[in-house]
């Protein structure tokens, strides 16, 4: 991920800069004077760090990437959740003034704590918005401890899923965090890939080194709900056996039953008739132009099974898929031989000066999950809270919590 030195140099408070530069010993040709303003220190600082030698900027670019990254809503609840006293983390956090400040606090005070946190980001990342992942555990009893064999036989098996005749167990391994303030336990795996030749410059002269990158995957674990969350490359047949890995692993338990579970539900029916105030209205400070349905995807057995995609225009902002009568009645409304299985909303924005030209977002909805984890953060919020006022993002936990659903046949489509 790319980084904006000069956002995180204005957003990180010039004590912690100081802090920073002292403890990894960062010294600049022209000395900054920490007795300046805060902006004045800012500014300095920004120019001292672009003017190192590549040697000593690496690092330093490095460094802000992992707290650029970790400077977000997500980021911010994963340094809650990797320490044992979450609540005063969290009143400690949220006494800073941002996100920068507040990745940069715990990266300074404590590296090892803002490296496991990273590790619980990049999960919940990769779990948010495929409900599918998630299931219930018919088990006996509740499974207290991970040990590390169990878990570094848990990686050996789930290597065996993800790489072609693995038969190595010194080229993976399993970590064990604890994520606190939820309760989970989660098991990282990490499994060295084939071998790869990479180019590379040394001595002005152009060399292949073969490297080995790490492929990850993992599981989350709630010992309150019996609930199993899994991560991995693949489509659904990995993460059915990445499941099944568990229960050998760790559960020691053949033939576990799992139960799927949708922790998030988006309401797509809503867009079988044509929509009508208040859905698809916005608010005049996102200075949104307009939302539109920009595709739908339906499915159908007459004549014979197959799928149809209904698209607009890409600049129709002004187009109206519900006067198609080959799919949709006279007022709209989606013709019962068709199955709706996937919405692609287009969010279209003013443009920020006159004469320039707006952008557009646009979002993918499936019944059990989306694409909103893609979007920037900032909007990303913006339109889970507009999801949420029309009614289209409904939270199944707190229901799940009191009594598990049962087993629900899953659909082609979904």
């Amino acid at each position: 991920m790319a980084v904006s030195i000069r956002t995180v140099v204005s957003h990180v408070p010039k004590s912690m800069w100081k802090t920073y530069c002292e403890h990894h010993k960062v010294s600049f040709a022209n000395p900054i004077d920490w007795e300046q303003e805060d902006k004045a220190v800012a500014s300095a600082l920004e120019v001292a760090i672009n003017a190192l030698p590549q040697a000593d900027y690496e690092p330093i670019h490095a460094h802000l990437e992992r707290i650029n990254v970790m400077a977000s809503d997500r980021g911010i609840k994963a340094l809650i959740n990797a320490i044992d006293k979450s609540d005063e983390m969290m009143t400690k956090l949220q006494a800073m003034e941002n996100s920068h400040q507040r990745a940069m606090a715990i990266f300074l005070e404590n590296e090892t704590i803002f490296k496991n946190a990273e590790e619980l980001r990049f999960v919940d990342f990769k779990a948010e918005g495929k409900s599918w992942q998630h299931y219930y555990i018919k088990m006996d009893g509740a499974l207290d401890n991970i040990t590390e064999d169990d878990a570094n036989e848990f990686a050996f098996e789930v290597a065996k899923i993800i790489r072609h005749n693995f038969d190595n167990r010194e080229d993976c391994c399993g970590e064990v965090y604890k994520r606190y303030s939820d309760g989970t336990r989660q098991i990282s795996v990490y499994v060295n890939d084939l071998p790869n030749s990479d180019l590379q410059v040394e001595k002005k002269k152009l060399k292949r080194v073969n490297s080995k990158k790490v492929i990850v995957a993992a599981v989350v674990y709630d010992p309150h709900t019996k609930q199993l969350c899994t991560v991995v490359e693949g489509g659904k047949d990995n993460h059915d056996q990445v499941r099944q890995a568990f229960a050998k692993a760790i559960l020691k338990q053949a033939g576990t039953e799992f139960t799927p579970s949708e922790l998030v539900r988006f309401a797509i029916d809503k867009f079988e008739s044509r929509p009508v105030a208040p859905l698809l209205q916005t608010k005049p400070e996102h200075n949104i132009q307009v939302v539109r349905v920009r595709k739908l995807d339906l499915s159908t057995n007459t004549p014979y099974k197959h799928i149809i995609t209904v698209d607009a225009m890409a600049d129709g902002k002004d187009s109206d898929l519900y006067v198609l009568r080959t799919f949709f009645n006279e007022s709209g409304a989606l013709y019962p031989k068709y199955t709706l299985f996937h919405v692609v909303l287009s969010f279209h924005f003013h443009p920020k000066k006159v004469g320039g030209r707006g952008h557009v977002i646009h979002l993918s909805l499936k019944k059990n999950g989306s694409d909103l984890k893609n979007l920037k953060e900032d909007d990303r919020q913006m339109i889970e809270g507009y999801l949420k006022q029309w009614g289209i993002l409904e939270d199944a936990t707190s229901e799940q919590e009191e009594t598990q659903p049962e087993a629900e046949t899953e659909q082609e489509n979904a």
